[in-house]
């Protein structure tokens, strides 16, 4: 394993930011050039205004990992030999097959399997105050993955004595993408009176999402240093070709009242829309009505101390 952190920070009363990095690296038990690798930049950023109305911050990472793993788990088939098993390689450093009178583990190492993997996220959020008692508030979300994948299972993994060409090698190709955002604004209005106070909130929620996701395979190749190319298959077959695309609204409102801190009635109304719902029915209105009696500051229970 290898790790390695570094980040700097900095920033006065109003501005303050960090930037980080970490870096990831850790090999396998088999033999082979095999391992997984992880790094992640990340970075932070708070700022107020000197008049304390506005305010901002903004936090965003990007992860990349990269794995390079064999094929198939070859410790099943290593952990069942005998103890008296053949040598593993002839002595020009080929695999020894012992005239086919045995399965050689380290045959299925020749077939890999690979992944690659990015993912950028980043959210924001913003306030500002128009007046004392009004306020505007937005909040921003973005994501972005993607996520490629390969398997391969090339003629050269089978014992020799097969006669097992290049029209049998075989490559595996999973394609993912993933994006999605999301848009929060919201306006607030407080107000003391002599007696009471109102707060009033205003808002709404929009979303969206969209994936894909492919899965490829190719079956033949003319040679196998062509086996990542998937227009160079003999046959090439679509095991799925999936879209997805999600869409969301809401707009919501909500109204409280309190008269000498005792008395609270809160009402609430919002309407939602999906796109996960059938036509007709994507969107629906939602309302409630809420009262409280904080008895207990009441004069005739202000000595008492069992409530």
């Amino acid at each position: 394993y290898t790790d390695a952190t570094a980040s700097v920070s900095g920033g006065n009363a109003n501005t303050q930011f960090l930037v980080s990095g970490t870096f990831h690296d850790e090999t396998t038990v088999f033999p082979g050039d095999y391992g997984y690798r992880r790094n992640v930049l990340r970075s932070n950023l708070n700022h107020t205004s000197e008049d304390q109305k506005f305010k901002i911050t903004l936090s965003t990472g990007y992860t990349t990992q990269g794995n390079d793993q064999p094929a198939v788990d070859i410790s099943r088939i290593a952990l069942q030999l005998a103890p008296n098993a053949p040598a593993l390689y002839n002595a020009d450093g080929s695999l020894n097959w012992e005239n086919s009178t045995w399965e050689n583990p380290l045959g299925a190492l020749v077939g890999k399997y690979e992944t690659k993997t990015y993912d950028f996220i980043a959210n924001s959020f913003l306030s500002y105050k128009l007046l004392p008692e009004l306020e505007l508030k937005t909040s921003f979300g973005i994501t972005d993955t993607k996520h490629d994948e390969t398997k391969t299972q090339p003629s050269t993994m089978y014992d020799p004595a097969y006669e097992v060409g290049t029209e049998y090698s075989q490559l595996y190709v999973n394609a993912t993408t993933r994006r999605s955002w999301i848009v929060e604004p919201q306006v607030s209005w407080s107000k003391q009176w002599k007696y009471g106070k109102t707060e009033l909130l205003a808002g709404g929620t929009f979303q969206q999402q969209k994936g894909s996701k492919t899965l490829t395979e190719g079956d033949g190749f003319s040679s196998n240093s062509l086996i990542y190319n998937m227009a160079s298959a003999f046959t090439v077959l679509a095991l799925q070709d999936q879209q997805t695309d999600y869409k969301y609204q809401a707009f919501f409102g909500r109204l409280n009242y309190s008269y000498q801190d005792k008395y609270i009635i809160n009402l609430t109304g919002r309407r939602d829309g999906s796109s996960r719902f059938g036509p007709g029915r994507q969107f629906a209105n939602f309302s409630a009505v809420g009262a409280a009696w904080l008895f207990g500051d009441e004069k005739f229970l202000k000595d008492k101390t069992v409530l």
